[in-house]
């Protein structure tokens, strides 16, 4: 993991991000890792996906239903900010409407125990009542940005005979304030992923089945949907997508997808090594890569050149997109050579090696 993650933030763009997905065997350590590599300021988040259900065998304490995907930079001041698409339960609360679209109201005035002045200036309400929060209360945003919203038609008044806010000698106000929140503003990525965003891993497994004639090649592949949701959060319709544990290749997969849907131009880089396949141990896959595709000796990077092939065919029969006619995958394939192990032990070391030079010298990859 060292040299691979080293190596991602070197080749990543200075406004780029890198999604790392973890279950909870190493999360801890990967959290110290990526710290070290990418620094702990250039930490995004940690975002949840809902991997499993709860069905099947019951376990002895809890049954596993998510993992961790961590977020980083490599420059956060660089970083834009996400975007994410609503779930249902929150469209749900954008009930009403005026000339600028569809809104909800937030409350202006909320618990908090701050003391902040700027946050408690007296307001004049439509009838004169002059109001301010109560005590364990302030406003969402000082009376400058408070203003500006008045201005631009966004502050609602309301009488209320429960409301936070009180009259300057402390008298019960009759009056709340509300926001109004349109949903063509941008909204907050909740941490937690919405199901109805991605899938779980059976879904992903079951695409690489369908997409390999039926045959259960490769177990545990993570959704196209998963990945499209990341790809998503930023504007990546010109990007270059990375994806150096290629696995059955669903980021191939996902990428072409979008691309499909909304015309995008995002270009993909997989790596994969070639581990060999056990006879034994991933029987269906073995016989299939060399049965049907007459490969002696299958890998791991067999399924993925495979999967890529018929990700891209399955689209252009889908006709999602009729401009899709040619594809040139581009498979290279490289010698696999090892890094002395004195350069993956401490990252001072591994700065003086020139990898990059290495790989071009050596043409191969780490």
């Amino acid at each position: 993991m060292y040299p691979r993650l080293y190596i991602a933030r070197r080749v990543l763009k200075d406004n780029g991000v890198i999604f790392v997905s973890i279950d909870d065997n190493e999360m801890a350590q990967l959290k110290i890792l990526m710290d070290e590599i990418f620094g702990e300021d250039n930490f995004v988040g940690t975002l949840i996906w809902n991997c499993a259900t709860a069905g099947g065998i019951k376990p002895y304490f809890f049954s596993k239903t998510h993992e961790y995907i961590f977020v980083y930079a490599k420059n956060i001041d660089k970083l834009e900010s996400p975007t994410s698409p609503l779930s249902n339960d929150a469209l749900k609360q954008y009930k009403l409407k005026d000339s600028k679209g569809l809104y909800r109201e937030k409350d202006f005035v909320f618990k908090n125990s701050s003391n902040n002045p700027k946050q408690k200036n007296p307001i004049k309400c439509p009838d004169g009542e002059i109001v301010k929060p109560k005590d364990g209360y302030i406003y969402r945003f000082i009376e400058e940005t408070f203003n500006k919203y008045k201005e631009d038609g966004f502050v609602v008044f309301k009488p209320s005979n429960r409301s936070p806010l009180v009259t300057l000698d402390n008298k019960p106000a009759k009056w709340n304030i509300y926001i109004k929140k349109y949903l063509t503003q941008n909204n907050a990525v909740a941490t937690l992923i919405p199901k109805e965003f991605t899938k779980i891993y059976n879904s992903g497994t079951q695409r690489v089945q369908n997409l390999f004639k039926g045959k259960r090649v490769f177990e545990n592949a993570k959704p196209t949907e998963l990945i499209s949701y990341l790809l998503n959060l930023f504007n990546t319709k010109d990007e270059i997508v990375l994806d150096f544990f290629a696995g059955s290749g669903t980021t191939a997969d996902a990428v072409m997808q979008l691309n499909a849907k909304d015309g995008g131009n995002r270009k993909f880089i997989l790596i994969q090594l070639p581990e060999p396949l056990d006879p034994k141990k991933s029987r269906v896959a073995y016989n299939f890569l060399k049965d049907e595709l007459n490969i002696e000796n299958p890998t791991i990077y067999d399924i993925t050149k495979a999967r890529v092939i018929y990700s891209a065919n399955n689209i252009k029969k889908e006709e999602i997109d009729d401009k899709i006619d040619y594809i040139d995958f581009g498979f290279k394939e490289f010698e696999t050579i090892d890094i002395p192990e004195e350069n993956l032990t401490d990252i001072e070391e591994l700065k003086e090696v020139d990898l990059f030079k290495e790989i071009t010298d050596k043409n191969a990859l780490y």
